[in-house]
């Protein structure tokens, strides 16, 4: 897969995954959420690096 495409698509799911916790109501539940939050961030962070010791610039990723 693409690297800047791949990027985009993380940071949207770490946005969604913010914002799923910013709903649940479940205490049964946001321990689970916060996990998930704490994982797409992380996995947002790895591709972030990754991009820019491949010196990925913005011009590279594309906007939706």
């Amino acid at each position: 897969m693409d690297l800047a495409l791949e990027l985009e698509e993380a940071k949207e799911q770490w946005k969604n995954m913010q914002s799923v916790y910013n709903e649940v109501s479940d205490p049964a539940l946001i321990d689970a959420v916060i996990y998930q939050v704490m994982a797409a961030e992380r996995r947002y962070e790895y591709l972030l690096r990754l991009a820019k010791s491949e010196s990925l610039t913005c011009e590279n990723i594309p906007l939706r």
